[in-house]
């Protein structure tokens, strides 16, 4: 990481250690194309070296893992956490959808009872006359 890191400073020292000039050939630049790290299991575990380079990717592998799945159930809480509300509010609808139904019902059916009376009350009068 470093080394990445650093890339400038490394051109910088090796165009100071080799110099510019290279038996006719000019160096103009440095550049780190590629960098890549070595599987741990390429790596022996009894060489000391090596196993601060295999604790070194195991804390960083670890810390990675930890914060990627963090990040995975934060993702399946925020999800979960939006279909309840929505939910919600759809059920909040359509419980208001069936209250105004229902009023609008009652509201009907006491209009026609009264309309029904009124007439059964005209029809009586009639009825007596």
């Amino acid at each position: 990481t470093e080394l990445f890191e650093k890339r400038q400073e490394f051109r910088d020292e090796i165009i100071a250690v080799i110099g510019n000039d290279l038996n006719g050939y000019v160096l103009e630049d440095v550049a780190i194309d590629y960098l890549e790290q070595t599987p741990k299991s390429l790596l022996d575990q009894f060489n000391i070296l090596d196993a601060q380079g295999i604790r070194k990717i195991t804390e960083l592998t670890a810390a990675q893992n930890v914060v990627t799945n963090e990040l995975e159930q934060n993702e399946k809480l925020a999800i979960t956490k939006k279909n309840v509300e929505a939910r919600e509010a759809l059920l909040a609808l359509e419980r208001q959808q069936a209250e105004a139904e229902a009023r609008q019902k009652r509201e009907i059916e006491t209009i026609r009872a009264r309309e029904e009376a009124e007439t059964a009350k005209v029809q009586e009068e009639q009825r007596q006359l």
